[in-house]
């Protein structure tokens, strides 16, 4: 080892080579990135080993791996809709919602029938609203009752122009 090289901790080496671990530990994996040391307790990483590694791959990458972004294809929106929503017992009708502006995910997942983990998905690829106050330590999320009968309505919508 060079005198005054460096060995490089996990977070200067992602600082430095702008991966983050879990990336560099599938290249370590696959044998496409220096697996450094254990050393005392702790994994460290030769600055020297790492700057060869930045240099090498540098030198092997293409020009033509740049993504354009300006001419890349934008993802469509969804077209699929759900259908509205149903109680999950036919017979029963829903629960009567909090007396707030302000609906827990709790109550939704009664309404509907689902899990907190189908809420959050459906935000994503359903247009379910997002929750106006994130829960967090045992507090439920909470929705604005405007924003998810506005999405109840749009789903009621979109199934009458269907048929």
């Amino acid at each position: 080892m060079k005198s005054g090289e460096r060995l490089l901790p996990l977070p200067a080496l992602q600082d430095k080579v702008g991966f983050k671990h879990t990336k560099i530990y599938v290249l370590i994996r696959e044998g496409e990135f220096p697996p450094g040391k254990l050393i005392f307790g702790k994994r460290l990483w030769r600055e020297s080993e790492i700057d060869a590694w930045i240099e090498r791959v540098w030198k092997d990458a293409s020009s033509d791996q740049i993504e354009d972004t300006s001419k890349k294809p934008q993802p469509e929106a969804p077209t699929e809709t759900l259908p509205p929503p149903t109680p999950p017992n036919p017979e029963s009708a829903w629960k009567s919602p909090p007396a707030s502006t302000y609906w827990p995910s709790t109550y939704l997942c009664d309404r509907y029938g689902v899990s907190r983990a189908t809420l959050k998905r459906w935000t994503k690829t359903r247009g379910f609203p997002e929750a106006v106050m994130p829960g967090g330590h045992g507090t439920p999320a909470r929705w604005h009752v405007d924003d998810v009968m506005a999405w109840e309505a749009l789903i009621r919508d979109n199934k009458e122009a269907r048929k």
